[in-house]
């Protein structure tokens, strides 16, 4: 078809140039018809341009759409996920945005979305226990006997500051073996 482009005296880009305005002039048209091909067959080679062009398009939108969330895969795991948790109301609203025709607007809603994903598919946190108490510091007893070994010290008595600690870290001991 360049061949046949150029000996008609037009270019690929003119005949897109000219596309983007609506549609062929005559000239082009009777320029064309001079190299023996008829209005149909031009028209034929018209659509054929602008799907190739709209599928080009489209596939460079949804890559930089489903870029926003990683790749392809993980957009797909996020549209089913949305699927079956959003309301028809939220889906038709994530729709009207991301197929609006903005690609800055769908970024931006599938960006939205991916949070709310994330949010809801985040794993709860493991708290770690141990004897030393909700990150105080202070290490629990293990026993009655070692609450009263640390009473009958004469620290207790004497040093408000050990007898503190002592109150701390039975606090912290929970339910202690007799």
């Amino acid at each position: 078809m360049d061949s046949l482009l150029t000996n008609a005296g037009l270019t690929r880009d003119g005949l897109s140039s000219e596309l983007d305005t609506g549609s062929l002039s005559a000239a082009t048209y009777a320029a064309l018809a001079k190299q023996g091909v008829d209005q149909a067959t031009v028209d034929q080679y018209v659509s054929g341009m602008v799907a190739s062009s709209a599928a080009k398009t489209a596939e460079y939108e949804t890559a930089v759409i489903t870029s926003v969330v990683k790749d392809a895969a993980e957009y797909q795991r996020l549209v089913t996920w949305a699927s079956s948790t959003l309301t028809k109301a939220e889906i038709d609203s994530y729709n009207k945005l991301v197929n609006g025709g903005d690609i800055d607007t769908a970024k931006f809603a599938v960006q939205a979305l991916h949070t709310r994903f994330a949010a809801a598919n985040r794993p709860e946190p493991k708290l770690l226990t141990s004897a030393v108490s909700q990150g105080s510091g202070v290490a629990g007893y293990q026993s009655w006997a070692q609450v009263t070994a640390d009473m009958r010290k004469p620290e207790y008595r004497l040093d408000s500051a050990f007898r503190a600690e002592v109150e701390a870290r039975l606090k912290v001991s929970g339910d202690l073996p007799r």
